[in-house]
């Protein structure tokens, strides 16, 4: 699980569409392609850790610091590339359902992982790995996939 905030990205952003293309080629119709890209980070366990075929949920926000309502999460996708810059920069570029339906708010999120067994409280900002068990009762459970 991952918070993101759209930030442009630094590197070269014709080189990261170039691959979005190249994947989006190898997509089926009713799949998008995107990226994200992390800074190189000592402790961020998702930076060192994830690889191409992992699976992730996405936590997007919209940068506002004390309100959950502009939180959509999106269900759990894989990983379908990662690549490092000339600045350390990993991209990690993934295939998700294009018609959006199935992302949830956040409350609708909260609810549906305390259904699947999860405890902690997860951070809308930052990253959380979450235990097998429990991954998999949050994919048989969310709606719309």
């Amino acid at each position: 699980m991952i918070g993101l905030t759209e930030i442009d990205y630094p590197g070269d952003a014709d080189a990261a569409e170039t691959t979005t293309l190249s994947i989006k080629r190898r997509a089926k119709d009713d799949e998008e392609v995107d990226y994200f890209w992390l800074a190189p980070s000592p402790r961020s366990r998702f930076f060192r850790e994830a690889r191409e075929g992992d699976a992730f949920i996405e936590i997007k926000h919209d940068g506002r610091k004390r309100s959950t309502r502009g939180i959509k999460v999106w269900p759990p996708t894989r990983i379908y590339n990662v690549s490092e810059d000339d600045g350390g920069r990993r991209l990690f570029h993934y295939v998700y359902p294009a018609d959006g339906q199935a992302a949830l708010t956040w409350r609708q999120f909260l609810r549906l992982i305390k259904e699947s067994g999860w405890e902690a409280e997860p951070s809308v900002q930052g990253n959380r790995l979450i235990p097998k068990a429990i991954a998999e009762g949050i994919s048989r459970r969310w709606p719309n996939i």
